[in-house]
């Protein structure tokens, strides 16, 4: 469902249900629902704060809210996000007929020039550029 990672943020007694921001003008009350919407609309795009569209609760309601679910309650424990956006993924891979935790890890590797001549170079007996070697799984 499209909600299913919002239950968390329904249960939770730190973020309230709603939110009213005071202007100097009126008050603009928001939903947690809009600024998770917002929360997901930066993790997806990878945008600056200040591109956040209008259609958006204010970057700093969304910032705030970013920061105050993102805290970790322990060292073992996740975050409020990281426990919601695992219920949505996982939602969304069980609506596509997948487990709702992937089971492949894909590992890449790419050679990059270094210009910095102190750090050792990395081992590739293949690659054919001076530099270091970086690594990413996903």
């Amino acid at each position: 469902s499209q909600n299913g990672g919002w239950r968390y943020f329904e249960t939770d007694t730190s973020p309230v249900t709603r939110i009213i921001v005071a202007r100097e003008t009126s008050k603009h009350e928001t939903t947690n629902n809009d600024v998770f919407y917002a929360v997901l609309y930066l993790l997806k795009n990878g945008c600056q704060w200040d591109m956040l569209p209008s259609e958006f609760p204010k970057k700093s309601t969304v910032y705030y809210y970013f920061k105050l679910w993102s805290e970790n309650p322990s060292e073992t424990e996740s975050s409020l996000l990281e426990q919601a956006l695992k219920t949505v993924v996982g939602e969304a891979r069980e609506a596509l007929g997948s487990n709702a935790t992937p089971t492949l890890l894909i590992v890449g590797a790419q050679s990059v020039k270094n210009t910095d001549t102190q750090t050792p170079e990395g081992l590739d007996a293949g690659k054919k550029v001076s530099g270091i070697k970086r690594h990413i799984a996903v």
